[in-house]
């Protein structure tokens, strides 16, 4: 059984209207934005984000270090940080998980091949039990400084990937790798 981190972001704001949304903030510190910790939060959770299952179980302090890297190597190693959208998944990954009580099916940033790969396609695959049957999230994460343009990227970007021959491929695709 995995044992995630604990809870660091808070909600802020939470929306009941259509579409419902949740708005989560790492808080302040003496008035300062407590980036740091933040930082080390998404530090703590790469290995969840970013490995197989099977890693993650066997993620242990014999190999620590090497699962530690074989995660890092998976978000991307590239000067030109600004346009990735990496952190965003980490971030959409442990929100469903700590904040909505969802398991992952399957988190892009595994597929990866190389540590300056992009992801394609829906950021995350999650499932959420409801009684008897379950519901399934399909995410997009976008981690801008705008956040009205992230919210009409992410909206664009969900309605595109809603398209069936785009969903048909993306079935395809977690089969495979689920």
């Amino acid at each position: 059984m995995l044992k995630y981190p604990e809870k660091f972001l808070e909600i802020r704001t939470d929306c009941i209207n259509l579409p419902p949304f949740s708005a989560l903030c790492a808080g302040y510190d003496s008035n300062h934005w407590r980036a740091k910790p933040f930082a080390d939060h998404l530090f703590n959770w790469l290995p969840f984000a970013a490995l197989s299952q099977e890693n993650q179980l066997a993620f242990g302090g014999s190999n620590f270090v090497e699962m530690l890297q074989l995660a890092a190597a998976h978000i991307y190693n590239t000067k030109k940080t600004t346009s990735r959208g990496e952190i965003g998944e980490l971030i959409f990954h442990l929100a469903c998980i700590l904040h909505f009580g969802t398991s992952p099916v399957l988190c892009k940033l595994v597929l990866k091949t190389s540590s300056n790969d992009t992801v394609k396609g829906f950021d995350g695959v999650h499932i959420l039990p409801k009684g008897d049957d379950f519901e399934i999230w399909l995410g997009e994460s976008k981690f801008y400084s705008n956040p009205l343009r992230g919210i009409q990227d992410a909206v664009k970007s969900v309605k595109e990937h809603l398209l069936p021959a785009f969903l048909d491929m993306e079935k395809a695709m977690i089969l495979g790798h689920g």
